[in-house]
């Protein structure tokens, strides 16, 4: 899929670290996950993290996996979507904890921030070629 701007330079070069060293690229995305559970943990939400334990491997697993394929198919429209619930949930986590002051709270949309790059990146293309402006006299 094709992402606009820098959005779509971003992503793209994401997913060449997905492509390349697949392990060490998901060190980010499993380190804000270890933080949400952290914060799971100390709240005293241990149904919470039980499902996060067993989730997160399978999110990131999935997410390699989407990112070595030329074509991803139907695993491409559900990182797709997953994404884009994750662009939503991270929004609107973020806005509610900016506005009440809540640090927790940005941590776990800061999460949903970092699932919603990781899933589009596996799935980005390359962005094309941006035509450059060129002087020339008129009519040469």
């Amino acid at each position: 899929m094709e992402f606009p701007g820098f959005l779509g330079v971003g992503l793209y070069r994401l997913r060449l670290w997905l492509k390349g060293s697949a392990f060490a690229s998901l060190g980010p995305l499993l380190g804000i996950i270890a933080a949400d559970i952290a914060i799971d943990i100390s709240r005293g939400r241990f149904a919470t993290v039980s499902v996060e334990v067993v989730i997160a491997p399978l999110i990131a697993l999935t997410i390699v996996s989407v990112a070595q394929r030329t074509d991803p198919g139907v695993s491409g429209q559900m990182m797709f979507w997953l994404g884009a619930v994750s662009a939503v949930g991270a929004s609107v986590l973020m806005a509610l904890s900016l506005r009440h002051g809540s640090g927790p709270g940005f941590v776990i949309g800061l999460r949903h921030l970092t699932v919603w790059a990781y899933a589009w990146a596996s799935i980005a293309t390359e962005p094309p070629v941006r035509r450059q402006l060129v002087f020339a006299p008129v009519g040469s």
